[in-house]
């Protein structure tokens, strides 16, 4: 066994426990007498197009979303995020179901492919938040492009023993320089060490960073298209389960530009959607925080640009106080969501 999947073992136990036990429910039955439920879901992928360049963070397996829907269909009423924000009697003591709201961010191509027939299985609603500039587009986040790089560690190690004007060029690269200081012992630790010590910096230099490394063979572009089209995006509206919001133009976090920054990526994105007929000019229209990072300024910027809402990834349920342009969520990945037990706690937030 190995010693990181003996924790989980642990956390599976407890959650086991805290679920047949009935804990897990009665805190849900607890939170939902005044308060709503956002989920929050990034990639839905089979078990074999999971490997070591997608985050563990950001997937759940197409099983365990099946059974994330089973669990939600039988005990929670689901509704599409607009009327959850906005239904008046959202707060009133006197549900039949708790209430919650299924959300994607990033508008990958497997929504399309694996989450959505589960969605329609269940008829369960959704909102996908879309990063305009990267839609109908064979671009890459530079996340992904990071965790490439980090599956050839040793390759870029050994072309820094060199005295070539590459291995110069490498060793001033900002990502270079994060993966060389990476300590941490597992694959996923090293990665979720690299990317956390980036995320300080602004996108485009972490994009000129990548076509630096590209430039001389470190590393290459993507290889597949893995974000949605613009006539993929309109097919899904259309059917009526799925609604969009933005996600920015370019997935910039917001708290590393400047304001009027800030205000074109908010308002690029919206024209963008419009223009490509994803909403209507007068329709209300909500926002996701890139990396979920935001402030009260930032918040009202967010306002100022027509949005009518806005979530994070700070998680907890909704109450009626909370502030409209900051919502609250619960983060799905498949570590912490794999069997009912597990789902239940972490909705339940004992996990």
């Amino acid at each position: 066994m190995s010693s990181s999947s003996f924790p989980l073992m642990i956390k599976g136990f407890l959650c086991r426990l805290l679920f047949f036990s009935g804990m897990a429910e009665h805190k849900i039955n607890q939170l939902a007498k005044r308060d709503a439920l956002i989920l929050m879901y990034h990639r839905i992928l089979p078990m074999d197009k999971v490997d070591g360049s997608i985050e563990p963070g950001m997937y759940v397996t197409t099983e365990s979303f099946s059974r994330h829907l089973s669990y939600l269909a039988q005990y929670f009423e689901i509704l599409p995020l607009a009327s959850l924000i906005f239904d008046s009697s959202l707060f009133l003591c006197d549900k039949v179901k708790p209430r919650c709201a299924i959300t994607f961010d990033d508008g990958w191509l497997d929504f399309l492919l694996h989450a959505f027939p589960v969605l329609q299985r269940f008829n369960a609603p959704a909102t996908v938040f879309l990063p305009t500039n990267f839609i109908g587009t064979d671009k890459e986040f530079w996340t992904d492009a990071v965790a490439k790089l980090l599956l050839h560690e040793q390759l870029l190690r050994q072309s820094l023993t060199t005295t070539s004007a590459n291995a110069d060029t490498l060793r001033s690269n900002i990502i270079v320089e994060r993966i060389l200081r990476a300590d941490a012992a597992s694959e996923e630790g090293r990665l979720d060490q690299v990317v956390s010590s980036l995320k300080c910096y602004r996108a485009e230099d972490i994009y000129r960073a990548l076509d630096e490394l590209r430039s001389i063979g470190a590393a290459n572009a993507t290889a597949d298209r893995v974000f949605l089209n613009w006539d993929e995006v309109r097919s899904l509206k259309d059917t009526g389960l799925v609604t969009f919001g933005s996600h920015t133009a370019g997935h910039n976090i917001l708290t590393t530009i400047e304001a009027d920054e800030v205000c074109r990526e908010l308002s690029l994105s919206k024209e963008k959607m419009i223009a490509e007929k994803v909403i209507l000019a007068e329709e209300p229209l909500l926002f996701c925080y890139p990396n979920g990072n935001s402030n009260s300024d930032i918040a009202a910027l967010v306002a100022s640009a027509g949005y009518a809402g806005a979530v994070t990834t700070k998680e907890g349920w909704n109450g009626c106080c909370v502030n409209r342009f900051l919502l609250n969520r619960i983060g799905l990945h498949e570590d912490m969501s794999s069997t009912q037990a597990m789902f239940a706690c972490r909705l339940a937030g004992l996990i």
